[in-house]
């Protein structure tokens, strides 16, 4: 896939719709690992900042309250700036930030966008963060918190978001991004869309800024995690690039595996909130959906479900299939074992935050 980066006119486009248009519907967010609750049903009226000079301000509201942000039984306002945030930037003011009265994430910022840096392809616009890199322009400097210089950690932090967050990722400038929000072209100049375009932008922008603060307060991921499996040993190590023929091989396996067995298999994996990867047919037996994780031989690993995946697996309880690829090595990815499970969340299992919940391989 070819990206490239959006232009003026389609960012100004987006400003437009951010500061001018109301919601068209309640935005309700809980995360109980933070004690954290949010409930918005508007947004109050567009004024100049009263931090930076060159930004304008917006306050999510709810029943004419701008208290709309329970944090262990304590209010805040909580509130998104847009304009410019003081460096030279190819497009000029579109940088769109979210921040709390009073503080309560470390600044009065905690999650920043930048639309000079969002890029497109034929039909959409990706408003994205850099996840590769550590710091600098596009990155997620604030999941670094309380880490120092522990390069190792802030990797497996960022691996953890990009899992958590169901956020589609996407290869741009030799890096990888997380989609925080993805929007239309066409949208763009259609009246009719424009309240559909801030709805589902703040709501993702907020739940990917909320996911970063759980993580950062979140004792429980010091394990490296990818593909869905916690591996305590040796995934750390492993390239982006490692970890995609992992999941590609994974993925190649298991649709091997059911074709033998005379199914037609459709790929769904990029279809976002699912909570499978492969939509399986046969004239004989129901149809089935099948989950695909990947990993190499360990002795301990630990399967983790997103909350799409529990609730795909309650749904369609034993036609749901959780096929885990454990391979011997990452150059030749020869099969070590090849572990299906059925209803996989009819199993003792441990909610450990809102999107995620472990199920252990002993209890299989």
């Amino acid at each position: 896939m070819t990206y490239e980066l959006i232009n003026e006119v389609e960012a100004n486009k987006i400003k437009d719709i951010l500061l001018k248009t109301p919601l068209s519907s309640h935005i309700s967010i809980s995360i109980p690992q933070l004690k954290l609750n949010l409930e918005i049903d508007s947004v109050s009226e567009t004024n100049d900042s009263t931090i930076f000079s060159e930004m304008e301000e917006v306050f999510f509201m709810k029943e004419d309250s701008t208290k709309v942000l329970i944090i262990e039984n304590k209010e805040y306002e909580l509130f998104y700036n847009i304009g410019e945030w003081g460096t030279y930037r190819e497009i000029e003011g579109g940088h769109i930030c979210l921040g709390t009265k009073p503080v309560t994430f470390g600044s009065r910022y905690f999650a920043q966008v930048e639309l000079s840096q969002a890029v497109k392809d034929s039909d959409n616009i990706y408003i994205i963060k850099n996840i590769t890199k550590m710091a600098g322009e596009g990155a997620i400097v604030r999941i670094n918190s309380g880490l120092g210089t522990d390069k190792i950690m802030k990797l497996k932090r960022r691996q953890h978001l990009a899992e958590g967050f169901e956020g589609k990722t996407i290869q741009v400038f030799d890096n990888e991004w997380l989609c925080i929000s993805i929007i239309k072209i066409k949208d763009l100049d259609k009246e009719s869309k424009r309240q559909l375009i801030i709805n589902q932008f703040m709501e993702s922008f907020l739940r990917y800024a909320f996911q970063v603060e759980s993580i950062i307060n979140d004792p429980i991921i010091s394990s490296e995690l990818t593909g869905g499996v916690i591996n305590k040993t040796y995934f750390s190590k492993l390239t982006h690039e490692q970890r995609k023929k992992i999941e590609m091989g994974a993925m190649k396996e298991v649709q091997k595996h059911y074709e033998k067995k005379g199914y037609i298999l459709t790929d769904v994996s990029l279809q976002r909130g699912l909570g499978y990867d492969f939509y399986a047919q046969r004239k004989d037996q129901n149809d089935l959906f099948i989950e695909v994780k990947g990993t190499t031989v360990c002795e301990d690993w630990t399967i983790i479900l997103t909350a799409s995946e529990y609730d795909a697996s309650e749904k369609y309880k034993n036609d749901y299939h959780l096929v885990v690829v454990e391979f011997e090595d990452i150059n030749n990815l020869k099969i070590n074992k090849f572990n299906k499970f059925k209803w996989p969340s009819n199993n003792e299992i441990v909610q450990i935050r809102p999107s995620e919940y472990y199920v252990k391989k002993r209890l299989f």
